[in-house]
């Protein structure tokens, strides 16, 4: 058999089934009380909460969350459509926040402005530091990337933070499917408590 493609979820997901004493040999193993896919569920739920956590934990500091998890950075290649892009396109449906970004035909830097710019960098109201063909900016709102001046074209280097879903629609990861858990492997059993702490609130059970 060959190896799975999520060894990480895999880990987390039989070690969830352990520390709730319904033991599975392995992650394609239902147990007595949970299926694989109930198992998966409770995962996937740890995953996204183990992130949330921590978000709230740095108050939303960009460079402090990813000091602790640099892993959760990832570039994606997009194309502009009029300097913008819509992140409901299927290649970073797992996006949470802009890091930043470089034009891939000019290989300037660009940089993320806060969100309530927008108004002023759509109107061109206020020239103060005003981006510019040397020195581009991006905003993200409503589901969309600006890239600004709108001069700029054709594929754009975004790096962002990433939750832990499926890249291409956002929903929960899928066992053995290629997207794994994105956390180091150091995070792994942080999550399986999670999860099994999200179990026994759901059973009424204490630890």
């Amino acid at each position: 058999m060959p190896a799975s493609t999520t060894p990480k979820f895999d880990a987390i997901q039989v070690e969830f089934s352990r520390r709730i004493n319904d033991p599975a040999a392995t992650a394609l193993t239902a147990g007595t009380v949970l299926s694989v896919a109930d198992r998966n569920t409770y995962v996937n739920k740890a995953l996204n909460l183990f992130f949330a956590r921590q978000w709230e934990a740095v108050r939303g500091d960009k460079e402090k969350f990813i000091m602790m998890f640099p892993e959760l950075v990832k570039i994606a290649t997009v194309a502009l459509t009029s300097a913008v892009y819509a992140i409901t396109s299927t290649l970073m449906r797992n996006y949470h926040s802009l890091v930043s970004g470089k034009a891939v035909t000019s290989g300037k830097y660009v940089r993320v402005e806060r969100s309530s710019l927008l108004h002023v960098r759509l109107t061109g109201f206020s020239p103060t530091f005003a981006p510019d063909a040397d020195n581009p900016s991006m905003i993200e709102q409503g589901g969309n990337i600006y890239v600004f001046p709108t001069s700029v074209s054709g594929n754009l280097d975004v790096a962002y933070i990433a939750q832990p879903l499926t890249s291409t629609d956002g929903s929960f990861l899928v066992q053995d499917t290629g997207q794994d858990s994105p956390f180091y492997p150091i995070w792994n059993s942080k999550i399986a408590a999670v999860a099994e702490e999200l179990y026994r609130i759901d059973t009424a059970q204490s630890t």
